[in-house]
Order: C-alpha cells, then structure tokens, then sequence
C-alpha cells in the first residue's frame, strides 16, 4: 500500500522511498501538528473554498436587477387580472342583451312548454319539465327590467344554477335568442342595481347587462 504525503509544495514521497516511515519533517510539511494537524489544514482549505465569493454590484447591474424585479410585478398582475376575466353567454331578453356566467349554464334548449301557476309572481313563467323533474322558469326580461322587444323567432330557455353553495338550485331562464360567447373582466363592469343586475359592460361596442345567477337563486325562491 502506497500513501502519498505531499508537503510544501514538494513531490510527493511515498513510504516505501522513505523506508515505510515517516519523520519529523515529514510531519512538519504534512501540518506541523502530526497528521491531525494535516488533516485540520485540509479541512481549513476546503471550508475557504465553499464560501461564496461576494461579489460587487455595480450601478448598471443594480438599475437592470430593479427593471427586471419590476417587470416580474407586472406580470404578477397580468395574472391576476387574467384570472378575473370570467366568460359568458350572451343572449337578447327583451330590448337588452344580458349575459350569463357560463360556468353556471348546464344547457340551452329550445323553448320548453311551460304549465303556469296561478298567484305565482310575474317573473315566474311557470314550471317546466327537464330531465324528469320539474324546473322553475323565469322571465329574464322582467328580471334585468328590459323593455318588451319584438316576437322572438327562436326563443330559448337556458339552464343555470342559480344560487350559492348547498343553496344552488337548477331555474331556467327564458330569454329571446342566444347570442353569442364573451369574455368579461370584472374590472370593466360599471353599475348595478343591488339585485340580479350585478353591472353593465360593453361587449362589441354594446352594452350588456350582467345577470348575477347567486343573487338570482334568493329571487327564484321568493318568486315561489
């Protein structure tokens, strides 16, 4: 076995050049301390080349380093304001266009036959039929106030989930025509009225009314 002991910048020697042993100066190139205090030296010499050298910022690096910190933040709040953007269902009840979350919608159908209820509250059409089970329609004109429009051609009843929560609660809604899909920010909506109009904003340079469906499902309950 050959162990290599290096000192001052020395060749190495071997301990079979040396006649297999080591002596004091060989222990003195080694650490001056034994070979403990060569071993502590060698741990010294590593420890000093895991420090991180700290390096100087200039002015130049710094001002690039608080752009781009900068640009970071904005970014943060493209973000943010991308995921306020909510898209939705347009459709023509009455003289207005209003829109609807489509995350809420779970079908548009074709105008379905409705059994009217006596003494119920104008905004409700009466009940309908979907999937087997009984379904409250409402009049969306009546609820965004539109004014009467025209005889539709193509009217529809569209399914949402009105409400919130264990609270939410399938109504259909029957409205004119659908229209078309938009992407709505909440930050471009202006108004409303405190009830199921939770604003107005303008889509294709018109106005849309936004139909709030939570705030519907108290105003479908007291409708019945």
């Amino acid at each position: 076995m050959r162990d290599d002991v290096s000192g001052g910048g020395g060749p190495a020697r071997s301990s079979e050049a040396l006649g297999g042993g080591l002596d004091a100066r060989d222990v003195a190139a080694a650490g001056g301390a034994g070979v403990g205090g060569g071993a502590a030296a060698a741990q010294r010499v590593e420890r000093r080349a895991e420090r991180p050298e700290v390096q100087q910022v200039g002015p130049q690096e710094a001002q690039l380093e608080e752009e781009r910190a900068e640009q970071r933040a904005e970014q943060r709040d493209a973000r943010r304001e991308a995921q306020l953007v909510a898209t939705h269902l347009l459709v023509r009840a009455g003289e207005y266009v209003c829109a609807l979350p489509l995350s809420a919608v779970r079908r548009v159908v074709r105008a379905l036959p409705l059994h009217p209820l006596p003494g119920s509250a104008p905004e409700l059409r009466g009940l309908a039929e979907f999937g087997g089970d009984p379904l409250p329609v409402l009049d969306l004109a009546r609820l965004a106030r539109a004014p009467q429009g025209a005889n539709p051609a193509h009217p529809v009843t569209v399914v949402a989930w009105a409400g919130a929560g264990s609270e939410r609660e399938l109504v259909g809604l029957a409205a004119d025509a659908a229209l078309d899909v938009a992407h709505l920010a909440a930050a471009g909506m202006v108004g409303g009225d405190g009830g199921v109009v939770a604003g107005e904003a303008v889509v294709a340079g018109q106005v849309v009314r936004v139909i709030d469906l939570q705030a519907l499902g108290q105003g479908a309950a007291a409708a019945r």
